[in-house]
C-alpha cells in the first residue's frame, strides 16, 4: 500500500502512549498528549532515518531490493548518543514548529544546524513487503 505524496505516515499517538505507558514503573505515572506526540514525530524521524539507510546500504550492495540484512547492518549507526540526541532535537524542532511555538530566529541557531534532519529523507517513499 503506497502513501500519497501529500499524506504524512506517523505513529498513532494512542499506540506510543500504550508503548510508553508499558515501561512505567509506577501504576500512576500518566503522560501528557505532548508528550505522546512528541514521542511519536521523534520514532517516526528514527524510522525513516533507518529506512534511508538501509536503502543506501542496499545500493552499496548493488541490491535492488531491501532486505533486513540491511536494517541489521545499519543498526549499529542508529545506536550511537550523539545521533539519537540529534533526532531528539529535530523531534522537538518539528513539533515546536507544527504548534507555531517557534520564531524564524529559533530555526537558525549553529545548534540546530549541527542536527539538520538527513535532506534525503524527504525522497523515501513507503514500499512494500510481501
Amino acid at each position: 500500500m503506497a502513501a500519497n505524496d501529500s499524506e504524512e505516515i506517523s505513529f498513532k499517538k494512542d499506540t506510543v502512549s500504550k508503548l510508553l505507558a508499558s515501561f512505567f514503573k509506577e501504576d500512576k505515572t500518566r503522560l501528557s498528549g505532548d508528550a505522546a506526540t512528541l514521542m511519536a514525530e521523534m520514532l517516526r524521524i528514527f524510522v525513516r532515518e533507518a529506512a534511508v539507510r538501509a536503502q543506501k546500504q542496499a545500493e552499496a550492495e548493488d541490491c535492488d531490493q531491501v532486505d533486513i540484512e540491511h536494517f541489521e547492518k545499519i543498526l549499529p549507526q542508529l545506536n550511537k548518543s550523539d545521533k539519537m540526541q540529534c533526532v531528539a532535537s529535530s523531534a522537538r524542532h518539528n513539533f515546536k514548529n507544527a504548534a507555531g511555538l517557534l520564531t524564524p530566529s529559533a530555526t537558525r541557531g549553529s545548534q540546530r544546524a549541527a542536527c539538520e534532519p538527513n535532506p534525503s529523507l524527504a525522497s523515501v517513499t513507503p514500499v512494500e513487503f510481501s
